[in-house]
């Protein structure tokens, strides 16, 4: 039997607040730029789904980034906040797709070619970076930091 690595999250505490109000506070985030979901999993266990959007140059709404967060009550006034982030694959399929024009592009020496593209790749992943790092400060700072957090060891 394998043993399974350890997943990492990118979101990860305890919140000094009662569940009820942990899920208002999240369910309240909505914006323009921001789209929350969430589901009742059981009693005292709900799943949000929170996306960064973008707009394209047709009007439609995407998301590059997106933020599954577990709120889980602890007790009558502690929720345990738990999240990971997910990369849209359209995201993957870019930075594939940048990275054969980067690989072709050094194997034929164009050097101005492999400047541009390192350059484009880079302010993708700038643009990705910055939605994920938006996220998780979102969550931290609508149920934790400012609003009291306890951090779990």
């Amino acid at each position: 039997m394998k043993k399974q690595r350890e997943q990492y999250a990118a979101i990860e505490f305890v919140a000094l607040h009662p569940l009820d109000e942990c899920v208002f506070q999240l369910r309240d985030a909505r914006s323009a730029a921001i789209e929350p979901t969430f589901e009742r999993e059981d009693a005292r266990t709900y799943k949000f789904k929170i996306r960064k959007l973008r707009r394209d140059r047709y009007g439609r709404d995407f998301a590059m980034v997106t933020a599954n967060v577990y709120l889980k009550g602890v007790s009558e006034g502690e929720t345990a906040v738990v999240g990971s982030i997910r990369f849209a694959w359209s995201v993957i399929l870019g930075t594939v797709v940048f990275g054969v024009v980067l690989v072709a592009s050094l194997v034929m020496r164009e050097w101005w070619l492999t400047l541009v593209v390192a350059l484009v790749t880079l302010s993708y992943w700038a643009f990705v970076w910055w939605d994920r790092q938006s996220l998780i400060g979102l969550v931290k700072r609508r149920l934790g930091e400012e609003a009291g957090i306890k951090e779990r060891s």
